[in-house]
């Protein structure tokens, strides 16, 4: 059974060889993997059983959000929460409600 095949038959309530997979890395973490496990990138999704593809369309802030092109470069969200990038991963630098009792 294919990717694909498994898929549409567990969306659809039938009996799969396995559960489907989806898994999505950061690409630092997706270098990081392949180096280390000496997969080939065109193959990590074939090796790790990953069933499912995503494509991005356009920005979509609510999944992928901000990201920026240096570490200590970052951006105040519609919160007032302070992002700063490190190491890749935009992290919380600053909270609105820190000092709040």
């Amino acid at each position: 059974m294919n990717s694909k095949e498994r898929v549409h038959r567990a969306l659809q309530r039938k009996p799969v060889d396995r559960i489907p997979i989806f898994m999505w890395y950061h690409p630092t973490t997706f270098q990081k993997l392949t180096h280390s496990l000496e997969i080939p990138p065109d193959f990590f999704d074939q090796v790790m059983c990953n069933d499912i593809k995503q494509a991005w369309v356009g920005n979509n802030y609510a999944m992928e959000g901000i990201t920026h092109e240096k570490d200590g470069e970052g951006h105040i969200d519609q919160w007032g929460i302070e992002w700063v990038s490190e190491g890749g991963f935009n992290q919380i630098h600053k909270s609105p409600l820190e000092h709040a009792s």
